[in-house]
């Protein structure tokens, strides 16, 4: 996740996160799950199941491979 300094909502100099292309929920302080979504999902686009499984269900539009 990159860290930027940027404007928003005309308040300047405001600490601003880039947002990922997913999203998920985990209890708060919960890392090791979010570790292991982002490994997860890292390892289905790099082996083709993420596109394969978006193809069978219709959803190879919104798939961001990336």
């Amino acid at each position: 996740m990159k860290l930027q300094l940027g404007t928003t909502f005309g308040r300047s100099n405001l600490l601003r996160l880039n947002a990922p292309e997913h999203a998920y929920a985990f209890a708060k302080g919960e890392i090791s799950l979010q570790i292991r979504g982002d490994a997860f999902l890292s390892l289905i686009k790099e082996d083709g199941r993420l596109l394969q499984l978006a193809k069978i269900n219709n959803l190879e539009p919104i798939v961001l491979l990336k």
